[in-house]
């Protein structure tokens, strides 16, 4: 889509037009201190933190933003998140996402595309739960009280974040997190959703499996929330 419609983009890959809003959303207004985060706002990013999504301190600002990136395949979902963040106030108009390039260890060229939320105090409460100081830098956890806050909404972000289908069951790519965080994961589906999942070994590190007796439950509980694109990974 993004090859065939120059309305999006320049030769040197910079967004010159707005994207047309699908949703015909409102003006965005700033979010203030205190407020509440909108409930959607905070289950995308919960699942989205469990996932590939990354939060920051940008340089010379008091406050953190939060990063999404996607396969430049998958375009039209990164923009359907970009324009929820837009709605609530937590993206900025100008901040349209881009198409841009990286290269990988054997020199092949892969795009994706990006855009980063709007630094916020409202978004301390999130940084602070999944990010952590060590040795001077500070890593990405998981929370131990995630419980509380995993819904199916969060779920469902992290699967079409970070799950991959595999035969009749599912994969959820942990490998960024301990063996024991991802025991923990384990124990929270199991108590909360009642999923039955099992550890695999990938490499050094883990990931979890999502057995075939629970997709049923799993696609209820999801089903609802996920985006037309990825509605294969449930199997649906």
């Amino acid at each position: 889509m993004y090859k065939k419609d120059p309305i999006f983009y320049t030769s040197k890959g910079k967004i010159r037009k707005r994207m047309i809003n699908p949703f015909n959303y409102p003006k965005t207004r700033v979010k203030f201190e205190n407020e509440i985060i909108p409930e959607k706002i905070r289950d995308i990013l919960i699942g989205s933190l469990l996932g590939d999504c990354g939060g920051e301190m940008v340089k010379k600002a008091k406050y953190p933003v939060f990063a999404f990136k996607q396969s430049v395949k998958h375009i039209d979902y990164l923009f359907y998140l970009y324009f929820i963040f837009l709605h609530w106030g937590y993206a900025h108009s100008f901040s349209v996402p881009k198409i841009r390039k990286s290269k990988d260890s054997k020199g092949n060229v892969h795009e994706y595309v990006r855009f980063r939320t709007i630094a916020s105090p409202n978004l301390f409460k999130i940084y602070n739960l999944f990010y952590k100081e060590e040795d001077g830098k500070r890593i990405k956890i998981v929370p131990l009280n995630l419980e509380l806050y995993l819904t199916p909404r969060a779920l469902a972000y992290w699967i079409m974040d970070d799950g991959s289908r595999t035969g009749k069951g599912l994969l959820i790519h942990t490998n960024s997190f301990t063996f024991n965080e991802v025991i923990y994961l384990i124990d929270v589906f199991k108590n909360k959703f009642n999923l039955e999942s099992i550890p695999r070994k990938k490499y050094k590190n883990y990931i979890i499996y999502i057995k075939v007796k629970s997709m049923p439950v799993l696609v209820k509980l999801v089903k609802i929330h996920m985006h037309p694109s990825f509605m294969y990974k449930i199997g649906i």
